[in-house]
């Protein structure tokens, strides 16, 4: 069936798809007709021919172990196996057995939920960004169909239950809000905790509890039930038709979806073209890295041995010299391979402020600078912590409540700036709120009650603030 499939274009693939579903459904079996109609949704929501071919494989795969028995189906579900050191995956193994495909799970997934956050939050502030909608819907839709393919089912439960909440936003049924935005990153927490768990049980370390859904998926119906559906005045409905064909014209152009999936395939393979990339596990480039710094090392060896200084053939000489050029570039470029963008660190705290900002009652703005600064990707790792630290005593301690900033003649919102920058060859990370700034006074307090001074004892300022 796969070798059929995968030589089949897109068209052969529904229609096959199509039919396992119908004859799954006079069969009886539910969940292979669950797996079909899921994929034939994906499909249709495809951007090329690779990424479908790739899902029809997958569930392909999926239907076979279905259908090859309910013991093993009934395994994955419950996720009570160990793993399979094989990475092929075949009808005797489950789909949550196999190492890769669930290794390519959740780094995928991982993707997706940090690209979600930041639109989510960009949603909160502009309800009526349809390319942040169309982006987050997309994360979860692919997420819930990758989780049926895993038969992780309570994953792909949320996920759906999310993108129905999401779904009706993008059709105008439903306007975003504060409590909207909770329960989807309430959702993403839930499947980021999911993924943590599958993660740990790959590593084969003792896996994080699995969270409890029945509350999220409560409270995602009842947001999407919920009370903040737009409403139309009577007043607006006649205005509306006195406009007649006109209007309605304009209502149909703004009803026209805008967002990426309306491109022309064109425009997305020219985009793709530019943005193409490969994922690489991070122990590869570590090795590289190594394995490029033990050839510099052979070659520096080489051009200082005594035998080559006696050498008087030019061609020999030119040789070597340009194997010097060749492996002092191939150190370099892998060192960038390892550097990345400190804009992704810079990213997350925006969930950090958003949520602090909503439990202190304070409005909180973040700005951020030099995104674009690159940093060694561990160097990146151990800054989450520390920078999250700060932001977090920036919006407790720093910043003051929107009735004392008006008291003090300042904007409602507080502002807190993220800033990156090169100096003297050194990379500095900046720190900065709009707040009452440090209290002299509290600090000695505090530094006499720990006993970290006497009391009485004359500081200077710089030694208090620092």
């Amino acid at each position: 069936m796969q070798m059929v499939l995968g030589s089949a274009d897109g068209a052969a693939r529904m229609r096959l798809l199509k039919g396992i579903r119908t004859e799954a459904a006079a069969a009886g079996h539910a969940e292979v007709e669950r797996a079909a109609a899921d994929t034939i949704d994906a499909l249709e929501k495809a951007e090329d021919a690779s990424a479908g071919a790739a899902l029809a494989s997958q569930a392909i795969v999926r239907i076979q172990q279905l259908l090859g028995g309910s013991s093993a189906a009934a395994t994955s579900r419950e996720f009570n196996c160990e793993f399979s050191d094989s990475t092929e995956a075949s009808p005797a193994v489950p789909l949550c057995q196999d190492r890769e495909l669930l290794g390519d799970f959740i780094l995928e997934s991982r993707d997706h939920l940090a690209q979600l956050e930041v639109q989510m939050i960009t949603l909160e502030k502009e309800p009526g960004n349809t390319e942040a909608i169309h982006t987050v819907f997309r994360a979860f839709h692919t997420i819930k169909g990758l989780a049926g393919f895993l038969d992780l089912a309570d994953m792909r439960e949320v996920a759906h239950e999310t993108e129905t909440l999401l779904g009706q936003a993008r059709e105008g049924e439903l306007t975003i809000t504060a409590d909207a935005v909770d329960a989807v990153l309430a959702s993403a927490d839930f499947l980021q905790a999911w993924l943590n768990h599958l993660d740990e049980r790959l590593a084969g370390r003792a896996a994080e509890q699995i969270p409890e859904k029945l509350r999220l998926i409560e409270r995602l119906r009842g947001a999407a039930r919920g009370a903040n559906r737009p409403q139309v005045s009577a007043a607006a409905i006649q205005v509306a038709e006195e406009q007649g064909d006109s209007g309605d014209r304009r209502r149909d152009e703004s009803a026209v979806w805008s967002g990426p999936e309306r491109r022309s395939g064109n425009e997305r393979r020219g985009e793709n073209a530019e943005t193409r990339c490969v994922k690489v596990d991070t122990a590869k480039l570590d090795s590289l890295v190594d394995m490029a710094g033990e050839l510099v090392i052979a070659q520096t060896m080489v051009r200082h041995n005594p035998a080559v200084a006696t050498l008087h053939s030019p061609g020999l000489l030119h040789c070597l010299a340009q194997v010097a050029r060749i492996t002092g570039d191939l150190q370099k470029a892998a060192m960038a391979m390892r550097m990345v963008p400190i804009g992704g660190l810079f990213q997350r705290m925006n969930r950090l402020v958003r949520d602090l900002g909503r439990k202190t009652g304070k409005q909180v703005e973040l700005e951020t600078f030099g995104a674009d600064t690159e940093l060694d990707r561990n160097v990146v790792e151990e800054l989450a912590d520390p920078l999250m630290h700060m932001v977090r005593n920036a919006i407790d301690h720093g910043l003051e409540t929107p009735e004392e900033r008006r008291a003090a003649g300042k904007p409602s919102a507080g502002h807190i700036r993220l800033r990156a920058f090169h100096q003297a060859g050194h990379i500095v990370i900046e720190v900065a709120d709009d707040g009452r700034g440090l209290d002299r006074g509290r600090i000695l307090e505090k530094a006499c009650r720990t006993g970290l001074i006497s009391e009485g004892q004359n500081i200077s300022d710089d030694a208090v603030l620092t």
